[in-house]
């Protein structure tokens, strides 16, 4: 708190807020192209905007090296204290706006994961809690820069560096068939449309295209073809171990496995909803850890 204190007094004292802005969108971004599309400022103006606000301070902020800006201690500590007062200028804002008691968490997630807490809603939400939860489920990958959500989860550890982000499970995928299907049974199920380019779905063309007999165009619909003894079908080992019509028929699949990352934007992640919300979908994934990772049959 000592910190934020003593950063708002600077404030105060005359620092232009829009600049420290700038700056840590230039800083979260690793230059100025990246900070440009999230600001709407162009790149020369940030540049300039930066070399006025190092002036001002009387120290370098950045390292400018030919793949983009890197902070230095001076600019690292400035970060670290200019995020403070972002936070405590967006409590503010929530609290003048009405919204900082209740208001609408959204989760974007891929189409399991999605389905996965939406079975497990009471663990993220009980009847007292005084906010809603809104679920985006798409295999793309949301722009929580953008704040097109509040929370995400992530097949892949995150690289930009206004994302907040918890390392959670490992998750293991395996081919699947009807538990009263044939044992010799060769045919795979594939999806079709946009849902190709999943990894799961490129995976199986790579090896399998010649003996993809059918396709779905959602991976529910798939899983469902899969139950009805259509062939075998790729999935998770969190979805498929726990589908009584269904039985493994692989081991892990090596190349398909990933972990699991929590991401939510630097702004937000202080806020008490959605900390509350985030810590509960970390403990519900880690109860079923084991599951995840296909070791639970």
């Amino acid at each position: 708190m000592h910190n934020l204190e003593k950063s708002i007094s600077k404030l105060k004292e005359g620092y232009n807020w829009n600049d420290l802005k700038l700056f840590l969108a230039v800083a979260r971004a690793n230059g100025l192209s990246g900070a440009a599309g999230l600001t709407g400022v162009s790149a020369p103006t940030l540049g300039r905007r930066m070399n006025a606000l190092e002036k001002r301070f009387g120290v370098a902020l950045f390292e400018r090296r030919q793949n983009g800006y890197r902070l230095t201690a001076k600019g690292q500590a400035l970060f670290e204290r200019t995020e403070g007062v972002e936070l405590a200028v967006a409590s503010i804002d929530r609290w003048h706006a009405g919204t900082d008691v209740a208001r609408t968490v959204s989760i974007a997630a891929g189409t399991w994961t999605s389905a996965y807490l939406a079975k497990h809603v009471g663990a993220l939400r009980g009847p007292n809690d005084e906010f809603k939860i809104s679920f985006l489920a798409s295999e793309a990958q949301v722009d929580i820069g953008r704040r097109a959500a509040d929370i995400g989860i992530r097949n892949r550890r995150p690289e930009e560096r206004w994302l907040a982000r918890r390392k959670m499970a490992t998750v293991a995928f395996a081919a699947y068939r009807s538990s009263g299907d044939r044992p010799d049974s060769s045919g795979w199920i594939g999806l079709s449309g946009a849902r190709r380019q999943t990894p799961s779905a490129r995976w199986l063309a790579d090896r399998h295209a010649a003996d993809i007999d059918v396709r779905a165009d959602t991976p529910q619909c798939a899983m469902t073809l899969a139950k009805a003894g259509a062939g075998r079908v790729v999935l998770p080992c969190f979805v498929g171990d726990v589908e009584p019509d269904l039985q493994r028929c692989s081991d892990p699949i090596t190349e398909l496995q990933h972990d699991q990352w929590l991401v939510t934007h630097h702004e937000q992640r202080h806020e008490r909803t959605i900390r509350r919300v985030m810590t509960r979908i970390a403990d519900l994934i880690e109860r079923d850890r084991l599951l995840f990772a296909g070791q639970r049959q």
